[in-house]
């Protein structure tokens, strides 16, 4: 009974192994065949010659500085907040005068020390002088008296001088306002200590306002160009433009003046600004969606043979809705305008045909 058992067993097991065999020798599917493709969408690269550029820039008080005091000491009054508005001489923060006035009266003290000296020095020099007449003292005796004046007087004017540096430090304890203004932004508490010239504030001169960008390369500022804040425009004019670029960005500083009629835009407002540019060099436009950047640089997207390739672009200036670029690819070439990120080189994809 045993020995039909294991005749039986050995063709069934030979009949798997070569089952097994046989499926073992299929090719799988392809990952390209089997996988759906992606559908994407594009829209074909733009030149960016001689069109309007849209720039995004923040709205600045024509005269905007920082607040400071002269001299340093612990803050004993903050008469003002973030925001408000305030006239020319009005007091904005105050430092503790103690120690200041006791550098006055210290001067104060020598200055009439010296005036009292110089004096005594004059008397002692019309006796000289009597005495030099009828013979009694020596021309040395004389010339010592005259210098001992020149002395006193010298130290009276020191003395003065010091007078006049306390006295101008007392002043320095309160800080005004210079103009008529906004207070833009505090930094300090009371009991707080500063050093002179420590920004206390920023503050912003009544006045014309301005629009603040920073151009790229290949971008020359022209004359006269347009702010666009939500449904309204206004002309503006550029008054300067910086000389060179900045090292980290490469952009260049530009501000353009807004007419004096506009008021009621706060400081630090995200304007956009459109420049009518003739720009230099070859320079395109894609959409902002179309810019991939994942660590590796800015890239676009191209389809070619139903699969997608990453290109390097370079980036000059972004806006609400575009990118102007420089790069190799032909004007015209198709590139992927949205979800850029979701894309892996030589995925399958299908071009979506509204």
């Amino acid at each position: 009974m045993v020995y039909p058992m294991k005749k039986l067993r050995f063709p069934a097991i030979l009949f798997a192994i070569t089952i097994g065999l046989a499926g073992c020798g299929e090719a799988p599917d392809p990952v390209g065949q089997t996988d759906d493709a992606v559908v994407v969408k594009t829209m074909p690269i733009e030149s960016a010659q001689n069109s309007a550029t849209r720039l995004s820039g923040s709205i600045q008080a024509q005269r905007q500085t920082p607040l400071s005091f002269q001299i340093g000491g612990r803050i004993i009054e903050r008469a003002v907040d973030a925001g408000d508005r305030v006239k020319d001489g009005q007091r904005l923060f105050a430092i503790d005068e103690r120690d200041l006035r006791q550098m006055q009266a210290n001067a104060l003290a020598q200055v009439q020390s010296a005036t009292q000296a110089l004096s005594t020095a004059k008397d002692e020099l019309a006796r000289a002088r009597e005495l030099a007449r009828e013979n009694f003292i020596s021309e040395q005796a004389l010339d010592q008296a005259l210098l001992r004046v020149a002395e006193s007087e010298s130290r009276l004017e020191s003395a003065q001088a010091t007078l006049a540096q306390a006295e101008n430090a007392l002043g320095y304890a309160q800080l005004r306002a210079p103009a008529d203004g906004l207070v833009t932004e505090v930094s300090v508490e009371v009991g707080q200590v500063v050093t002179a010239g420590q920004p206390v504030g920023e503050f912003a001169t009544d006045g014309s306002l301005e629009i603040e960008v920073f151009l790229p390369q290949g971008l020359t500022a022209p004359p006269a160009a347009t702010v666009v804040l939500a449904n309204q425009q206004w002309p503006a004019r550029l008054r300067e433009v910086s000389g060179a670029a900045d090292p980290s960005s490469r952009t260049f500083r530009a501000r353009y003046t807004l007419p004096e009629s506009v008021k009621n835009i706060a400081i630090g407002t995200i304007a956009d600004l459109l420049l009518p540019i003739e720009i230099e060099g070859d320079i395109k436009r894609v959409p902002i969606g179309a810019i991939d950047e994942r660590g590796q640089g800015p890239r676009v997207w191209i389809v070619k043979d139903n699969k997608i390739e990453p290109v390097r672009v370079t980036v000059l200036s972004m806006s609400l809705e575009t990118a102007q670029i420089t790069t190799d690819l032909p004007i015209g070439t198709p590139v992927v305008a949205m979800g850029t990120h979701l894309l892996d080189p030589g995925q399958a994809v299908q071009v979506f045909a509204p």
